[in-house]
């Protein structure tokens, strides 16, 4: 529970919470009632394999289960006309180490993750196993220890998938998960992805890539990768991009122009962006260099802006900021040098100055604050 309400956390930092997470658990169920006869064995194998190429691919889902191109609630899916899959989607519902219906509407389960209180259960193997029975899920949140990219491919089963937030766990060696481009590429197909979570998992910049083809991305949350702020190369390919999460990273690196330029690029689309939690926040924090810093400062459209740790840096470092007009909440971790807590904190009252200056011109009272 305690892992559960720091994710939670980790989440609300960006300003937005990510929706249709409902608390559920994915793992395998046992054999459908009745015992597991080689009759349904076969049906099962069946139905993987109908389902094992369906994605946002044109004509890649038609005629093996589902197809992508039909509107959500027009879809007829498998176990409406199938027996079989509606026997092993209740056995998977039934099973308690399996799902649970966090609320369904026509049958359908539009949003799946591990229920409180069972963390870090799932395996890879299991992922693979249930995907493919619940081809409507929307939402889908994933804790798995062993999380690899075969265990990725399965969500291509997942044609509408619309929420996507991955979590690795460490091994008993102490390592994350690792994902390569060849799971990245299997995510790149999902055309209807507005939330993506990155978390505890070791993907590089290069893997992350095969990201770039992703059109309807609104929402990233980086916790614990090995992304490095080239990262921003790709995000920089998202039309819809608005708010990006940034935790647990040591950035303090100089960018190269080609991240500058790519930073900036998002002038217009960003509206959020957080690089830890606020100032009175002792867990989350991303360490930035100053050179990312002022390429941030080009992106005007910016009306959130949460700094991280903010020690390393000096006053002048955070003088960018001031280019910063449409900034609404401007916050970073407390800093303990004195020099850098002044300059921030004129900075915060300038942005509060002009806040009401713009609400009064308009005869609107700011939030929180005294006539």
């Amino acid at each position: 529970m305690l892992n559960r309400r720091k994710w939670l956390v980790s989440m609300t930092v960006i300003g937005t919470a990510v929706a249709g997470l409902v608390v559920a658990k994915i793992a395998a169920g046992g054999e459908p009632a009745g015992g597991g006869s080689s009759d349904v064995n076969a049906s099962t194998a069946d139905s993987h394999a109908r389902l094992a190429c369906a994605s946002n691919e044109p004509g890649d889902a038609a005629g093996r289960g589902v197809q992508d191109d039909v509107p959500y609630e027009e879809v007829v899916w498998p176990w409406e006309d199938d027996p079989v899959w509606l026997e092993r989607r209740a056995t998977l519902l039934r099973n308690p180490l399996g799902l649970h219906r966090p609320g369904t509407e026509s049958g359908r389960i539009r949003s799946l993750a591990p229920r409180a209180g069972l963390y870090r259960t799932l395996t890879d193997s299991q992922l693979r196993e249930v995907l493919p029975f619940f081809p409507e899920i929307r939402s889908l949140r994933l804790d798995v220890y062993d999380l690899s990219d075969a265990g990725l491919e399965s969500t291509r089963a997942l044609p509408y998938l619309e929420t996507l937030i991955l979590r690795g766990s460490k091994d008993a060696e102490g390592e994350r998960p690792r994902i390569t481009t060849k799971g990245m590429a299997a995510l790149s197909h999902h055309q209807r992805l507005q939330q993506l979570g990155l978390m505890h998992l070791r993907i590089d910049d290069e893997a992350f890539a095969q990201l770039g083809v992703l059109q309807s991305i609104r929402i990233l949350i980086n916790h614990r990768t090995d992304l490095t702020p080239r990262s921003f190369q790709t995000i920089a390919q998202w039309p819809a991009i608005r708010h990006i999460g940034v935790l647990y990273q040591d950035w303090n690196e100089p960018i190269d122009e080609a991240t500058h330029r790519a930073v900036a690029s998002l002038d217009g689309r960003l509206s959020i962006l957080a690089f830890g939690g606020d100032r009175y926040s002792v867990k989350g924090n991303s360490t930035i260099h100053p050179s990312l810093i002022r390429a941030v400062s080009e992106v005007c459209s910016l009306t959130q802006l949460i700094l991280g740790d903010i020690d390393h840096l000096s006053p002048e470092d955070l003088e960018p900021i001031r280019k910063l007009d449409n900034l609404f909440t401007l916050d970073a971790a407390w800093p303990h040098s004195a020099g850098v807590r002044e300059r921030f904190y004129e900075l915060e009252r300038e942005m509060r100055v002009r806040r009401r200056h713009e609400s009064s011109s308009k005869g609107i009272q700011p939030s929180g604050e005294r006539p």
